[in-house]
């Protein structure tokens, strides 16, 4: 799976989690600014754990890691890649 995939993903389940339209959810754009608060932040973490089978509590993710969408994405790549 490519990261423009994961982006995309990403952005459908945030979409549908802010009630946002995906376009309006920029990939470069800190969490917090598109309005994701804890719970948010939390199911977008369990989708993402069920969604490509890794698990985030054991990869030790810094806050850089987290802080953005492709940043996500990025992580969730590397993850898979190291499986």
């Amino acid at each position: 799976m490519s990261i423009e995939d994961v982006e995309d993903a990403l952005r459908q389940e945030l979409a549908v989690v802010l009630n946002q339209p995906p376009a309006e959810l920029a990939l470069d754009r800190p969490l917090h600014e598109v309005g994701v608060d804890s719970i948010a932040f939390v199911e977008l973490m369990v989708f993402i754990e069920k969604r490509f089978g890794i698990s985030l509590l054991d990869a030790k993710l810094e806050r850089k890691d987290i802080e953005s969408l492709h940043a996500i994405a990025s992580s969730v790549e590397r993850l898979q890649a190291a499986r």
